[in-house]
């Protein structure tokens, strides 16, 4: 993952543009339904995860935290869902661009 964002960001600075989302998934999965509307994509420090069974949706993540702060509050979230009988999935994963710089440069 730390390859793909390395990949982004020189398309970000060859383009002068920068991404305001990325799609951090598999190359083996399939999405069979539609995204939900750009205007309800999570903002810049922002992440949705699929959780197993459920609709896509928001998960708490505070970018301006430390990496470590960051690896915290997502296992102490995926540990909330977890004990709510509720398994997150992060074969999919919507990200603001902001949050795409902690969360692929971690995994």
């Amino acid at each position: 993952w730390p390859e793909c964002l390395r990949l982004i960001r020189e398309a970000e600075a060859a383009d002068g543009v920068a991404y305001s989302h990325v799609i951090k998934t598999r190359p083996d999965i399939a999405v069979l339904e539609d995204m939900p509307p750009a205007t309800t994509l999570p903002g810049p420090n922002g992440m949705w995860a699929h959780p197993y069974g459920g609709e896509l949706g928001p998960i708490a993540y505070d970018h301006d935290k430390s990496p470590a702060e960051q690896q915290e509050q997502r296992n102490d979230w995926y540990a909330e869902q977890r004990e709510s009988g509720i398994s997150v999935s992060d074969l999919f994963l919507v990200l603001g661009r902001s949050a795409a710089d902690g969360i692929l440069m971690a995994n």
